[in-house]
């Protein structure tokens, strides 16, 4: 009878292995087509969904010379445990409506905080119906991260040039003194490739 036992048992972590890879998500292939459009404008559609949890410990330290001097005869430190989880939805479309013309587009989640750009679980923005009037609320809004044209061919100068106009995410070089890939300017840029290894740029850009 045992025998038997151990042969369903393994047959039973079989079937639990088998159904788990049939469950396993795709791989999305890379060779992606666009969204069919009218004409020769193909648009491309993409985003991003992330959801994490983050847990703490010792997340606030307080230091022993805010007790009383009887306390300084050992370190004294504080702890604060903190658990929460949050998401960031993006959406982008992009459309090239001719060879040398491009539009882009891409919305966010937010949390109607300009500095944030992660929703917490459970942001309330108006009561629910009902006697528990928490959660199944409202609690994000959509902003535009970017929203760009560019134009760019050869021209009159017979290398590589371009203008790019709109809501754009700007770094310069490496990143060192100025990186704004996270949220992006207002800005326009006009550029020109005289070698494949130089590339120059002229930026202005809406700060205030």
């Amino acid at each position: 009878m045992r025998k038997y036992t151990s042969v369903l048992a393994v047959f039973v972590l079989l079937l639990g292995f088998v159904a788990m890879a049939s469950a396993a998500p795709a791989e999305i292939p890379s060779d992606t087509s666009a969204v069919i459009a009218k004409g020769k404008t193909q648009i491309t559609l993409g985003g991003e969904l992330r959801f994490r949890g983050s847990y703490f410990v010792n997340a606030y330290v307080r230091h022993k010379d805010s007790y009383p001097i009887w306390v300084d005869i050992v370190p004294i430190a504080y702890s604060k445990n903190e658990a929460y989880y949050d998401y960031r939805v993006r959406l982008n479309l992009e459309a090239k409506v001719s060879p040398n013309t491009t539009g882009y587009i891409e919305l966010e989640s937010s949390p109607n905080d300009p500095t944030k750009d992660n929703i917490g679980w459970g942001l309330q923005k108006g009561g629910a119906r009902g006697v528990y009037d928490f959660g199944n609320t409202k609690e994000s809004d959509i902003t535009i991260r970017q929203a760009w044209i560019q134009y760019q061919g050869t021209g009159l100068l017979g290398v590589p040039a371009g203008v790019k106009v709109g809501r754009q995410l700007i770094k310069l070089g490496y990143g060192l003194f100025f990186d704004h890939t996270y949220f992006g300017d207002d800005a326009i840029l006009v550029y020109v490739q005289p070698l494949k290894e130089l590339t120059l740029a002229v930026h202005t850009i809406k700060f205030l």
